[in-house]
């Protein structure tokens, strides 16, 4: 089959498409990708309108005869980093997008480095063959159970819990995410873009509030609605505030609120001891592994076809 490929230009529409490949893809394999839907929501969101070349420059989008989207190449980070999108219906795209990869993306680069869940074993083989070699363990993803899921919020006396359909307190939100993850770079306008993207729902967009009204932690939920799947994106507490349990409340009610929702599996990333503990301390049905891959330029490790 011949595939074209092009430049991301984007728009709602295209938008759109992307989330529709990227379900159809953890319909077939019924894995969570390396690049999952809520991943893809916040890229976009936290770039979209920033730098009108930013799309045009780190996404592209192969097709086939049809006009279907066949594969994905996606720098999230606009540097170094990349990921490959593929559907294991596309016999051959992944060879493809690693062959553009270094004909355009390496050319100026010494380094690229990239994550692969451990499920993918023919993409392992084909970065051996590349140079890319595996590096470390990367994440843990989990999944929960949710017909079963039974536990219940217990706030504590000095806390309460809202969604933003609730209660929407940008500021405070974006003061939150700021402080616990160090994210200068976020905004109220950034924030606003992402409750735009059309899988956010502000009902599982959770936040613990103290007894004074700062929020103190919050828990995100993004729905797969073709697959009726969902992602915990993201959990977080302010530094002042952590080992109370108040992550464990946000989590919690996020995954109440998205059983109520009719969804059956939640999926959750960790990637180190801390959070894989914090995670695993909720009953999870599997758990898989992916590692981070690396290349560096050498004049002996790229074999060009």
């Amino acid at each position: 089959m011949k595939y074209t490929g092009k430049p991301l230009q984007y728009s709602l529409k295209e938008h759109l498409n992307i989330s529709n490949f990227i379900s159809s893809v953890y319909r077939t394999t019924k894995q969570l990708d390396d690049f999952p839907l809520a991943r893809f929501e916040i890229w976009v969101y936290e770039h979209y309108n920033e730098n009108t070349d930013f799309f045009a420059d780190n996404c592209h989008i192969w097709r086939d005869d049809s006009g279907e989207i066949a594969g994905i190449l996606i720098s999230e980070d606009g540097e170094n980093g990349f990921h490959l999108i593929s559907h294991p219906h596309n016999t051959g795209i992944f060879e493809i997008m690693i062959s553009f990869l270094f004909d355009s993306r390496a050319k100026d680069k010494n380094e690229l480095w990239t994550e692969l869940s451990a499920f993918k074993r023919k993409e392992h083989e084909i970065y051996a063959e590349y140079g890319i070699v595996k590096t470390e363990s990367y994440a843990l993803t989990r999944y929960y159970d949710l017909k079963n899921f039974s536990l219940i919020a217990e706030i504590p006396e000095d806390y309460y819990i809202e969604s933003a359909d609730m209660n929407l307190n940008p500021a405070k939100h974006v003061e939150l995410v700021k402080n616990a993850f160090g994210k200068d770079f976020y905004s109220e306008k950034l924030y606003k873009k992402l409750r735009n993207s059309p899988n956010y729902h502000a009902d599982l967009d959770i936040t613990v509030y103290s007894k004074t009204g700062k929020a103190v932690s919050a828990c995100t939920g993004w729905v797969d609605p073709v697959n009726r799947t969902a992602e915990i994106e993201t959990v977080c507490t302010h530094s002042d505030y952590r080992r109370k349990g108040l992550a464990r409340i946000a989590m919690i009610k996020c995954l109440q609120k998205l059983k109520e929702k009719g969804v059956s599996k939640a999926y959750i990333s960790s990637l180190n001891d801390v959070t894989h503990n914090f995670y695993d301390s909720f009953s999870y049905k599997n758990r898989q592994k992916s590692y981070e891959y690396s290349w560096k330029r050498k004049s002996d490790n790229y074999r060009h076809n």
